[in-house]
């Protein structure tokens, strides 16, 4: 259930990384345009082929984005989130799971705000670009710019 969020954000921190690059920023995008299009479909119906189909195929260009451009904070965070696990286990998903266990999508996405928020100063165009993607593809217009001082 939350593996198609965890595309979010495998494709749109690479575009915030510092090791990010004209060849990780296309697969990036490409994952992020692809999954702000489908992610809704995939959810709602789980038998919409089509929608899964395209799901899998912007997890592979985001792996191709995050792997050409290195991990960033959400990622580094979550190993440290996902060792203070004592009790938790998933409600659905890893019903052959007998231990404790926070998933690594769970976990990056829990660091999520907060790296956003840190990182949207040093990198705040880019952060918007996909703020943009996702908007437009919810049908709404982002017509901001960066602040001045924003970094």
């Amino acid at each position: 259930p939350h593996k198609p969020f965890v595309i979010l954000f495998c494709a749109a921190p690479t575009k915030f990384n510092t090791g990010s690059n004209p060849f990780s920023d296309v697969w990036s995008l490409h994952a992020l345009q692809v999954t702000a299009k489908y992610l809704p479909r995939a959810i709602s119906d789980p038998s919409d082929f089509e929608a899964r189909s395209q799901m899998m195929l912007a997890s592979s260009a985001a792996g191709v984005g995050f792997g050409n451009a290195g991990v960033h904070l959400c990622h580094g965070m979550s190993y440290a989130v996902a060792s203070q696990v004592k009790e938790y286990k998933p409600a659905f998903g890893y019903e052959g799971v007998d231990h404790p266990l926070v998933p690594h999508g769970h976990s990056v996405i829990a660091n999520a705000p907060a790296v956003f928020r840190f990182s949207g100063r040093a990198s705040p165009e880019r952060h918007l670009e996909c703020a943009r993607i996702l908007a437009q593809a919810r049908g709404f217009v982002l017509n901001r710019t960066p602040k001045k001082g924003c970094r």
